[in-house]
């Protein structure tokens, strides 16, 4: 089913947009079976520490929230709003996934979401990729950079581990960081 979905997308949108709408889709879908229940599970909860965006890596003794699967992950888009009660959270954390959000229609929203949800007196703790870092070591030598990423030098650039992406220029780089194929905002 996703292969002809896809063919039709890529006849209607440029070829970088086809992934985004896939994955928007997919989500869209499996938002629609899960919401209810997970809404109505975590609505209940008092005094939680909230871990958002945490991929495969939850935190013991935090609720923790993402759009993928994961044993001990809740499945939720936190760009619909948060399932929990007003006032009912201690903390919220949230690293590497601010960025990914539109400014207006989902960044807003979701720190409006983010107090609604807190205490008087919670924390909210959002981590983004520390661009003066970037920008500094965009002027040294490429081992810098390498070592921040990490990437390794092969024979026709630098390999991004984490992405696997070949880089043969700084700026290539600098743009991967900065927008991730789109996904940074």
């Amino acid at each position: 089913m996703r292969r002809p979905i896809k063919r039709v997308l890529a006849k209607a949108m440029p070829g970088h947009l086809v992934e985004q709408v896939t994955a928007e889709l997919r989500l869209a879908a499996k938002r629609m079976f899960t919401a209810h229940s997970v809404r109505r599970k975590l609505h209940l909860e008092k005094d939680c520490r909230v871990n958002i965006g945490c991929g495969g890596n939850p935190t013991p003794g935090w609720i923790n929230l993402d759009v993928i699967s994961h044993p001990e992950v809740h499945f939720w888009d936190c760009r619909s709003g948060l399932p929990f009660a007003d006032d009912a959270v201690t903390a919220i954390y949230s690293e590497h996934f601010f960025e990914h959000l539109d400014l207006e229609s989902e960044a807003r929203p979701f720190v409006r979401e983010c107090m609604r949800s807190l205490q008087s007196g919670g924390v909210l703790r959002l981590v983004v990729p520390d661009a003066g870092a970037y920008l500094q070591a965009y002027s040294g030598p490429w081992e810098v950079l390498a070592n921040m990423r990490p990437l390794d030098r092969t024979t026709d650039g630098w390999r991004d581990r984490r992405l696997g992406w070949v880089y043969q220029t700084k700026m290539q780089f600098m743009n991967a960081i900065f927008r991730q194929r789109a996904e940074h905002k």
